[in-house]
């Protein structure tokens, strides 16, 4: 069936169903037109109920106050902010959070989406489809305790789903799906706590960077950074530096050469080229002085960048040095201990430790774990 048959399809289905009234469609140069004037392009099932079946109207209630379906915004400042990044790619849950208002501006800021259908009695539920983004055609749910993505479902998945009674049961499906979203749930939850006990001792960490800094950054480097890992610096917290323990912020490696290169270590077979035992014990040599017997294409590059601690742990392209251990001042021998995350390759979005004698592989799953368990 064609998007046009659904959307006609649609159109009887609800002339049919007793209290619900379409309002007339749009003129469909009209929405065309306020498209290329306001810079933004509307999934094409969305477009095309708009102007083939109606700009709003009256459907069947999802809750006791919730049953307009709202017309597309005329006023000038919605449609610009229609074109904006939406402001999240993934379920966000702020509810808990020891600051959730400003947790809840920054994922629900107006930005790049369409309102559908709100209940601002009963939860603040709200249905609404996104038009910008990696996530642009498809209906998200936000209700008090966040903003939950119904990933690949479109405006008409989402209305058909609604008028066969299944939507509430599909919103309960996305959620266990989603690596079980309650679990994600919690670790944000679990960062998002650890984060302020730290600030609450006096941690200094730094604000939140907006998706379009991260996107920029993105496009620069030509890379694509983990998703926990950006889900961190724009919404909880861009870094922060103490007497022995730093995150750097994602500016810092704005000008760090080689994040698009392949991470030495691709596959699983990788590590049979690297008998780590042997460099164990610190009275054999290290494993960075031995770098050149295992992989002697990849040297250190003429330029180190600052992050580094030292020069040697450079050879590790396609990788952010993320974290630093530092010692104080006065340690007679500096551990020099790092943690990385990896850009590309089979153990993408994995944390990684290395020290002056050697690297322990996957010590945490992704950037979110990471932060859960280190800060005590």
């Amino acid at each position: 069936m064609t998007l046009n048959e659904r959307v006609l399809t649609l159109k009887q289905k609800l002339a049919r169903k007793r209290g619900c009234k379409l309002l007339p469609p749009m003129d469909s140069e009209a929405l065309r037109s306020m498209e290329e004037q306001y810079g933004f392009t509307l999934p094409e099932d969305f477009r095309l109920f708009l102007t083939l079946a109606g700009n709003g109207g009256t459907l069947p209630p999802i809750t006791g106050d919730c049953d307009q379906l709202l017309p597309f915004p005329q006023e000038p400042g919605e449609l610009e902010r229609l074109g904006r990044p939406f402001a999240v790619e993934d379920t966000l849950v702020w509810v808990q959070s020891p600051d959730p208002e400003p947790q809840m501006e920054a994922a629900y800021n107006g930005n790049g989406f369409v309102t559908l259908m709100e209940d601002e009695c009963c939860g603040n539920d709200t249905y609404l489809l996104v038009v910008t983004g990696p996530c642009r055609g498809e209906v998200w749910y936000r209700a008090e305790p966040g903003i939950v993505r119904l990933k690949n479902c479109s405006f008409l998945d989402w209305l058909e789903l609604h008028l066969s009674k299944k939507l509430q049961k599909f919103i309960r499906e996305q959620l266990k799906a989603n690596q079980s979203a309650t679990e994600k749930m919690d670790l944000i939850l679990a960062v998002r706590e650890k984060v302020e006990q730290r600030r609450k001792r006096g941690a200094n960490w730094n604000p939140p960077i907006s998706l379009n800094e991260v996107q920029d950054f993105e496009r620069r480097h030509g890379i694509t950074l983990p998703k926990e890992y950006v889900q961190f610096i724009t919404q909880i917290a861009n870094g922060i530096e103490s007497d022995t323990w730093v995150i750097y912020p994602l500016q810092t490696f704005d000008d760090m050469p080689g994040l698009a290169e392949p991470f030495p270590f691709q596959t699983e077979e990788d590590f049979a080229k690297t008998p780590m035992k042997e460099h164990y014990n610190p009275i054999n040599p290290s494993f960075w002085d031995s770098w050149g017997k295992y992989f002697p294409d990849i040297t250190i590059p003429d330029q180190v960048h600052k992050t580094w601690l030292k020069e040697e742990y450079s050879v590790l392209r396609g990788a952010l040095p993320v974290a630093a251990h530092i010692e104080p001042p006065n340690t007679p021998k500096k551990f020099l201990g790092q943690t990385i995350l990896v850009l590309n390759g089979a153990f993408r979005g994995q944390m990684w430790s290395i020290n002056f004698q050697f690297y322990i592989p996957n010590q945490f799953s992704n950037f979110l774990p990471y932060i859960r368990d280190t800060l005590v």
